[in-house]
């Protein structure tokens, strides 16, 4: 990364904050406000959950983990890379950090979103956001944050080194295994850590085979140093390989990917009256994925065999300080964010082999961010949290120019000047984005909390909403696939509210909220969209990007009852619904109602639990998009889970249960491809028998 000014401004920071006086006295400091509620308050927005809780069931594969937590649905295109949607958003509308980095998939089809970089097992806690309840995660962030975490190690002088190995085996998984080693001394620490995973073709609850089997390896190494309480720096080191991914929902397969992430943290704490804590994080991550159409399915026919390799490149530098005055605690600083896209479409059937379309033509999105937020503690029952965040984006295109060797036509700005009337050869385009949040909360009556909040967001356009160019006929009908070089910003303006109350025996929430989207970007079919400055040269099922206006709105509940000190039963459902006002037509593939009920019983050294989840019907579909006679309403569904543990010793602990104990047969509403409709509906694993030993030493 070149040494731009903010990086220079950070190092500077750096050096100035880890020298500076901590002698002022701790009570001249306000004590920090929290200014999310967390899993352990009443009203939550924001919810913290452990890896180890996460990981009672069959299935450790990111997507399917996330889908336990309430308001978190995911798509599925095969048995690796589930496509997390949190309020009806997905894609560029959420915020993902792994441990405070970003990387960016490699498949302009989603095979591998983020989230399939991050082995659960290797981080501590995932913090998921629903909305928008601060400016200092990131840009965008419309539809909520994911924060994968991992925790600074303890040092204990009479032990080291530690470690924990698991072996797991079901009947998704032909196995996995995770093994960590910590060594931690009084001034620094290394961790090692390292996972595979060898995932089978499951079988329906009909008894069909779903080609969904793929491997994975990962690890990380963190090189950590503390020279004090009040000085953490951590410099980390991760690779993720995958290798023969098949996905029936997608016209290709992956053959392989591989993902490398790089990060430096540091952390300061207490270090002056002016600036009391400094936070740094510096990351690069490279992706680089394969997809083709030969390699591990026959192809259409021996003159179509197609192959797409793609290359990704984030970039990112962000430094938070942190003040307070009085009662009030400011969090302030800038950031800096790089992506690059680079996918080309090949022909593999020639030889030399021809390229036919250059999908993410060198793109280049760069975001430069300041922000600023406050949390005043209006008394002992209140706060109040007013965030600013200033993003000014660039977004390039360098090869748009460049003609495939294959179908020199396709040249991308000649497939854009094909299909908008309002391009004129842009290659670039640049913004200036302001976004603010506003937040009330409050304790009332003993244990009870509420809270308002109103944010406007804008969302830039990511790489293949503003510049993807796939232009191709299929069996005679035009199936191409066009950004948008004009495309604007979207505009979220949110309102949520929440109430709920946390005792030792109840925990019980209920949040409401609605989105009123101006400039919505809003992937459809360009025959939809003639009047909304599409060309007629764009027809039959080419996908195309504009603006329209849209609501988002809905609701989420849970509730935990400790009926003995031994028993917990509870609840959760999440409801969201989504409008094209423009064309008054329904948002399409927008997660149907979902939940979950369970019960856990843990006397002493031993759990058994049970966790029934279901959806409801989705009949909010757009015909319009995705026609009724080939994708059309999806029905409800339910499955059972039952699982439970040992704990032998302090070292051995056994974990078994049974996943979809029924057998039922079922799909998810958000679970096919919208780029090829003839592939349709993946059906969800049938009966999941699956085992786990871990020992701890």
């Amino acid at each position: 990364m070149n040494q731009s000014p903010l990086y220079i401004a950070i190092l500077a920071a750096l050096s100035t904050s880890t020298l500076s006086s901590v002698s002022y006295a701790e009570t001249d400091k306000l004590k920090k406000i929290t200014v999310a509620a967390t899993v352990e308050e009443a009203a939550p927005q924001e919810e913290t959950h452990t890896s180890a809780e996460l990981l009672e069931n069959g299935n450790s594969e990111t997507g399917d983990v996330l889908r336990q937590i309430n308001g978190v649905s995911a798509a599925r295109k095969g048995g690796h890379g589930l496509d997390p949607q949190i309020r009806g958003q997905q894609y560029a509308q959420l915020n993902i950090l792994l441990d405070g980095a970003k990387i960016e998939g490699g498949c302009p089809n989603r095979m591998d979103p983020p989230t399939s970089y991050s082995e659960v097992s290797s981080y501590d806690e995932i913090v998921v956001i629903r909305g928008v309840n601060s400016v200092l995660n990131g840009p965008g962030g419309s539809g909520g944050t994911i924060l994968f975490n991992r925790q600074k190690p303890t040092y204990n002088p009479e032990k080291p080194v530690s470690g924990e190995v698991s072996i797991g085996k079901s009947n998704i998984l032909n196995y996995e295994t995770n093994a960590e080693v910590q060594t931690v001394g009084k001034t620094g620490y290394v961790v090692v850590q390292g996972s595979r995973k060898d995932a089978n073709n499951y079988t329906d609850g009909n008894g069909d085979v779903v080609k969904s089997s793929y491997n994975t390896n990962q690890g990380h190494i963190d090189l950590g140093w503390t020279p004090s309480d009040n000085h953490h720096l951590k410099l980390s080191a991760e690779k993720s390989r995958t290798e023969d991914a098949l996905y029936p929902g997608a016209a290709m397969d992956a053959p392989e990917t591989e993902g490398t992430m790089l990060r430096l943290k540091y952390e300061g704490r207490q270090l002056s009256e002016a600036i009391a804590d400094v936070d740094i994080d510096l990351y690069r991550s490279t992706v680089d994925h394969v997809m083709n159409n030969f390699d591990l399915r026959t192809p259409p026919s021996p003159t179509m065999k197609k192959e797409t390799p793609t290359s990704t490149e984030s970039n990112g530098a962000k430094i938070k300080l942190t003040s307070h005055l009085g009662k009030t605690q400011f969090d302030y600083g800038m950031q800096l964010e790089s992506i690059n896209k680079d996918a080309t479409l090949w022909n593999r059937s020639v030889t030399p082999n021809t390229s036919l379309n250059y999908m993410w033509p060198d793109v280049t999105n760069t975001t430069k961010s300041l922000f600023a937020e406050t949390n005043t503690l209006l008394s002992q029952q209140s706060n109040l949290i007013v965030g600013l965040r200033y993003d000014q984006v660039d977004a390039k295109a360098d090869n748009i120019n460049q003609a495939p060797t294959g179908a020199p036509g396709n040249t991308p700005s000649s497939v854009y000047a094909k299909t908008y009337t309002d391009y004129n050869g842009e290659d670039s385009a640049s913004e200036d984005n302001l976004s603010g949040v506003l937040r009330f909360e409050n304790t009332f009556a003993p244990n009870y909390k509420w809270y308002l909040g109103a944010s406007h967001t804008k969302r830039t356009a990511d790489a293949t909403e503003r510049f993807m160019s796939k232009w191709g006929m299929m069996s005679g009908t035009q199936t191409s696939w066009v950004g948008n070089p004009n495309i604007k910003p979207e505009q979220h303006n949110q309102i949520d509210l929440g109430i709920g109350k946390k005792t030792a025996q109840l925990n019980w929430n209920v949040s409401v909220w609605y989105d009123k989207v101006n400039d919505y970007i809003l992937r459809d079919l360009a025959t939809n969209q003639y009047d909304n400055g599409i060309k007629t040269t764009a027809k039959d099922k080419t996908e195309v990007y504009v603006n329209v206006d849209a609501e988002l709105y809905g609701a989420d509940l849970e509730a935990d009852y400790r009926m003995t000190p031994a028993f917990t039963a509870g609840g959760q459902f999440s409801l969201t619904k989504g409008r094209n006002t423009t064309d008054n037509r329904n948002i399409a593939m927008i997660s149907a109602p979902t939940g979950s009920l369970h019960a856990t019983y843990r006397p002493s050294n031993w759990h058994l639990g049970g966790r029934l989840n279901f959806a409801l019907e989705q009949t909010d579909i757009d015909k319009a998009y995705t026609p009724e006679a080939n994708h059309g309403e999806t029905p409800a569904w339910n499955t059972l889970d039952i699982y439970g543990g040992y704990q032998l010793s302090k070292t051995w602990q056994i974990n078994a249960g049974i996943d979809n104990l029924m057998d039922h047969a079922y799909y998810d509403h958000l679970s096919y491809d919208p780029v090829d409709p003839t592939v349709y509906k993946n059906n969800e694993p049938g009966r999941n028998y699956w085992a786990k030993v871990t020992a701890k030493f």
